[in-house]
């Protein structure tokens, strides 16, 4: 079911590693790599379409029209392919229904950015990439999760993919909406 779209090996140290390089320093593979990850997560985003690939072309977009850098572009659009990836650690019976959670349901879906940490742990050397994909979740007045940061705690990428992220559900016909 899977393997057509997520033939890949999950070994980031070795994707991040490879003497193919980028003049930014970027590795030629890593998106590769992350755009896998983010096909593989969408399965378990079953009701969004896309949705990582979505996040990531909106976040690349205004990372570009804020001003950023081409390295640091192509970073949070990495950042936002790899920021569901914990739903793949989380109960399917959970990830494919549609609401009328109880408050434990509730608290393990709001664990996927926990998941996501675990998951993304051998490229945490790549700091910009890893603190963004997993802090989308963040709130500025500290009420997000998963650590509860709050303001200036929460790295720029992450935002960019939060605001992504909100104004494809606001705008998309999304059952999250």
């Amino acid at each position: 079911y899977l393997q057509s779209e997520a033939t890949f090996t999950i070994r980031a140290e070795a994707v991040f590693d490879t003497p193919e390089r980028r003049p930014n320093g970027q590795c030629e593979s890593s998106e590769v790599w992350a755009r896998q990850l983010g096909i593989l997560a969408d399965r378990f985003h079953p009701l969004v379409p896309n949705h990582a690939q979505r996040v990531a072309a909106l976040s690349g977009a205004i990372a570009r029209e804020i001003g950023w850098g081409t390295g640091e572009v192509e970073a949070v659009v990495c950042a936002a392919l790899l920021a569901e990836v914990g739903r793949i650690a989380l109960p399917a019976p959970l990830v494919f229904r549609l609401g009328g959670f109880t408050e434990h349901e509730r608290a393990l879906l709001r664990a996927y950015p926990a998941l996501s940490k675990q998951i993304l742990r051998p490229i945490q050397h790549y700091t910009s990439v890893f603190r963004a994909a997993v802090t989308h979740r963040e709130t500025l007045d500290g009420c997000g999760y998963p650590e509860g940061f709050a303001g200036a705690e929460i790295p720029s990428g992450g935002r960019i993919i939060a605001v992504a992220d909100t104004f494809l559900a606001l705008t998309s016909a999304s059952p999250e909406r």
